[in-house]
């Protein structure tokens, strides 16, 4: 039962600290292992926000952030390419 007890507290400690690392994981709705519907979603959020308000706005600069943590470099080029077209 105590060894039970030590490797439930290793596991907590062990998501506590992947958690503080990984920002993406703080949104519930997307936790699973592919993010790409977390990525669309992010940069769909910063799209229409700096379609209302421009992209300087420090609420769609927020947004971009968001999409960054959770696209790929590669992703983020080629949408920010078409939009651009």
């Amino acid at each position: 039962m105590a060894e039970s007890n030590s490797l439930n507290h290793k596991f907590m400690k062990n998501y506590d600290e992947i958690t503080s690392q990984n920002p993406h994981s703080s949104d519930p709705r997307f936790l699973q292992m592919n993010q790409f519907n977390h990525c669309a979603y992010r940069y769909t959020m910063f799209c229409r926000c700096a379609k209302e308000l421009g992209d300087d706005d420090p609420r769609c600069k927020f947004q971009y952030y968001r999409a960054q943590i959770a696209c790929t470099v590669e992703q983020l080029e080629e949408w920010d390419d078409q939009r651009q077209k």
